[in-house]
């Protein structure tokens, strides 16, 4: 799959609780037309748990990556 023809949104939710982080990425996806892409960075572990609840609530998936310690990229993308 090629990211060129999508839009890629960065919601930068560092330095963030919950339920901010979650609340951040729900706004992201409602707002987001149908090729967008959501990248959340998140450095608050409990986020990593009530986001992919919203996601799958929302009709999207999601894949998850650690880039630090602690942090991760969660990267949104509607279900096909």
């Amino acid at each position: 799959m090629s990211t060129n023809s999508k839009h890629v949104i960065e919601v930068d939710t560092r330095g963030e609780v919950c339920p901010v982080p979650m609340m951040r990425a729900v706004a992201a996806m409602k707002q987001a037309d149908d090729s967008a892409i959501i990248e959340v960075l998140i450095d608050y572990a409990p986020a990593l748990e009530n986001i992919p609840t919203q996601v799958e609530r929302l009709g999207w998936q999601y894949s998850l990556e650690q880039t630090g310690e602690p942090e991760w990229r969660m990267t949104l993308s509607r279900k096909a």
